[in-house]
């Protein structure tokens, strides 16, 4: 792992950090193109090279998300949550509402061990707060704007977790309206972009 390697040559580190770049990178391509297996795989090398590292657990729980594998993804997620900042951050939170929600289970009861517990948690806390009904979904989306202006990429990453609310409430007319609200953002560089567009198109070809 990286951890082992700190009495290394620096080249080894060196080594060991490029070849993890490289699988994460591959992973994040192959979530692009909905290949969810190459994804996982390519997820799992990064990890094993790098165990302490969050960014392959968080592509392997992606890719076992998409490939309906929702216990592994919660596994994955959990993992990630047991690093205070990761709760602080929120994403693996509302990914692992997401998971458990797939499953039947309560997604709301399963979060609230890992809600941030900061004095001002930042953004996409209020997303997590709106799933777990602790506030509205009108909140929510006050809580984009900066300064009054309404913020793209907010916008993007609220309207496609409003999208997997609904669509686990079996809203699946909601879901496409707020896929398409979140590719309407035009923010292509975030994941939220990437995973709209793709669950658009499943949804359109029912």
């Amino acid at each position: 792992s990286l951890t082992d390697q700190k009495d290394q040559p620096a080249i080894v580190r060196i080594v060991v950090a490029s070849e993890v770049y490289l699988a994460c990178a591959l992973a994040v391509n192959a979530l692009m193109r909905e290949q969810d297996d190459l994804a996982l795989r390519e997820a799992s090398t990064a990890l094993k090279l790098a165990p302490d590292s969050h960014e392959p657990r968080y592509l392997r729980s992606y890719a076992n998300f998409f490939r309906k594998d929702y216990e592994a993804a919660r596994s994955d997620l959990v993992d990630v949550l047991k690093d205070p900042n990761q709760v602080e951050r929120s994403y693996a939170g509302l990914w692992l509402y997401l998971a458990v929600r797939r499953t039947g289970q309560d997604g709301v009861a399963a979060v609230q061990p890992y809600m941030p517990r900061g004095v001002e948690p930042e953004w996409p806390y209020p997303v997590l707060q709106w799933l777990t009904d602790a506030i509205s979904f009108d909140q929510a989306l006050a809580a984009t704007k900066n300064r009054g202006r309404d913020d793209r990429n907010k916008l993007c990453e609220l309207y496609f977790y409003a999208a997997q609310k609904h669509l686990a409430d079996g809203n699946v007319a909601k879901a496409r309206e707020f896929f398409q609200r979140s590719l309407d953002t035009g923010v292509t560089e975030y994941n939220e972009y990437t995973f709209s567009r793709r669950e658009l198109a499943q949804l359109k070809a029912r």
